[in-house]
């Protein structure tokens, strides 16, 4: 996926700033203002609000990522929640490999609303065909899905900045991700019975080989020519919408497992406001936790538009925080 971070505006004074770069600056420099030095603090009111840039400080968003960051990089809370999603998801495919093994068809588990012959985890307009004896496959996404990212993110904050392609595609060329907690098991377990592992990512092209030997050295089962890694190719027809993607794996496999950390990793049309994204995803609500396995993301995705640019009031578009506050639900 693009990483897309999350950008808050907000009313910060100029003021401020120079006070934060004050304490690290000499004496005899103090720090500049609108291009006028500033011998006292001046009013916050005096300055008016800033608009998005290239640094941290003029967005306004740092306590917001380092929050996010600081409980990905750090917490027992998300290391156990990925940890279990990928044991939960490997206890499902456990299942499956048994009930291959003995002969048995691919049963449903579940009864969801989108119709299925056997067992299949695409909803059915990416469903090219639905043959019973085709090889089996599982969908994944990469980024902080099979590879953690967040050292790259966690280097913007430190260093006041925020995401461009540049220092994104340096990172990528590192092959310096680590995995997932759980994620190389599940994917060994999947290769060593005979299920295709598919890396759909919005990453883009020129970045598959890059993003191949970063698989590949954490262990993660990649084929030869890496055609199993399938980025985002605009050329191609794929767009960040995966859709298509998945439409191509179905034509020669049956996909009966996906997991991501963005709706769209499961579905397309969700860069839309949050009703949307409701309807479109309620018809599969059974499959989670069967077939769709979700990982925790608090510091991007297609969420973050749809809370900061889809407003309850209009007027609040220009203002991304109090776009969100219009989501938060009260007594």
């Amino acid at each position: 996926m693009t990483i897309r971070p999350i950008v808050l505006v907000v009313a910060l004074s100029a003021a401020l700033g120079a006070c934060a770069t004050t304490a690290t600056a000499p004496e005899a420099t103090p720090a500049p203002v609108a291009e006028t030095a500033v011998a006292q603090p001046a009013a916050p009111v005096a300055t008016p609000a800033p608009v998005a840039g290239t640094s941290r400080g003029s967005t306004g968003r740092a306590d917001d990522q380092l929050y996010a960051l600081a409980w990905m990089q750090s917490s027992n809370e998300y290391q156990a929640i990925v940890a279990g999603t990928y044991a939960q998801a490997k206890a499902q495919l456990v299942g499956l490999v048994s009930q291959r093994a003995l002969g048995g068809a691919l049963a449903q588990t579940s009864t969801p609303t989108i119709p299925t012959t056997g067992r299949n985890a695409l909803v059915p307009p990416e469903r090219v065909h639905d043959a019973p004896d085709e090889p089996l496959a599982i969908v994944v996404d990469v980024d902080e899905t099979v590879l953690d990212n967040t050292p790259y993110q966690a280097t913007l904050v430190l260093e006041d900045k925020v995401y461009d392609d540049a220092s994104w595609d340096a990172w990528c060329n590192m092959r310096a991700a680590k995995a997932m907690p759980g994620a190389v098991e599940f994917a060994q377990f999947a290769a060593h019975n005979g299920i295709t592992m598919f890396y759909v990512t919005n990453r883009k092209s020129h970045l598959r080989d890059a993003t191949a030997d970063n698989l590949r050295e954490q262990g993660f089962p990649v084929a030869d020519d890496n055609s199993n890694v399938m980025p985002r190719d605009d050329a191609r027809g794929w767009t960040k919408d995966k859709g298509s993607r998945r439409s191509l794996i179905d034509e020669k496999y049956r996909v009966v497992m996906m997991l991501g950390d963005n709706l769209g990793d499961f579905l397309d049309g969700v860069y839309a406001d949050n009703p949307t994204r409701t309807r479109i995803a309620a018809p599969a609500q059974a499959w989670w936790g069967e077939r769709w396995f979700m990982l925790p993301n608090p510091d991007y995705g297609s969420w973050v538009d749809a809370v900061t640019k889809y407003c309850r009031d209009p007027a609040q578009a220009s203002a991304p925080r109090e776009c969100m506050k219009g989501w938060l639900r009260t007594p």
